[in-house]
């Protein structure tokens, strides 16, 4: 015999459409966004022989980064609609090359529509507070740089942050790909380009590339 949806299961699912009528384009964006299957989240929303249970509520909760019950509230405090936040660090890095809690030292608000549009995943995406002014007027100093660490192949001058060598730092330049090596370039052309040959020792790894700046005004 098929269970139907109990009442606060009913609830959860007008609730999370409530959710996610604005924010995404399909419930496909949408189960994508929180890892889980389309057909088990359409059933779970549209079917009501589908169960819609404490513990998959509490992971989509903790998926949107909305608050534990959210789902079960009758009328739940709307959250806000178009901003999302992504994790900000700094440029220096931990442990060689790698970005971890150590350097992050907050949030930054951005846009989900904007996110939205553009087809990328969020869970993929980070900020980055850009020192130097190898890039000046394109990326001022101190300005925030969002960076989509899924994007490691290098398409021809596009701009990534990337470290050289484990050297500590993250540095966000311009990157050809040249006959001998990657070129990196700065906007600024007080600073000379420079070449990281494809079979030197000496690494270039991409921790991603950006796609957005909030750009500091000089």
């Amino acid at each position: 015999m098929k269970k139907t949806k109990t009442n606060i299961e009913l609830i959860r699912a007008k609730n999370l459409i409530n959710y996610i009528e604005p924010r995404y384009k399909t419930i496909i964006q949408f189960a994508e966004a929180i890892e889980k299957a389309y057909p088990q989240v359409h059933a779970m929303l549209f079917d009501n022989n589908k169960s819609f249970g404490d513990k998959i509520a509490r992971y989509i909760e903790a998926k949107l980064e909305l608050s534990s019950g959210y789902l079960d509230t009758p009328e739940p405090e709307k959250p806000p609609l178009n901003i999302v936040m992504l994790p900000l660090y700094t440029s220096k890095l931990s442990a060689g090359s790698n970005i971890s809690s150590e350097t992050q030292i907050g949030e930054i608000p951005f846009s989900l529509t904007e996110i939205q549009k553009s087809n990328i995943k969020l869970e993929n995406l980070i900020s980055i507070i850009v020192e130097g002014s190898g890039m000046q007027y394109t990326i001022n100093e101190g300005s925030i740089a969002i960076i989509d660490v899924s994007q490691t192949e290098i398409v021809d001058n596009k701009i990534y942050a990337f470290n050289v060598g484990k050297q500590g730092a993250i540095t966000i330049k311009r990157l050809c790909l040249g006959v001998e090596g990657i070129i990196v370039q700065s906007d600024n052309k007080e600073f000379p380009e420079e070449k990281v040959l494809y079979n030197s020792k000496l690494k270039l790894e991409i921790i991603g590339r950006v796609l957005w700046v909030i750009n500091k005004l000089l």
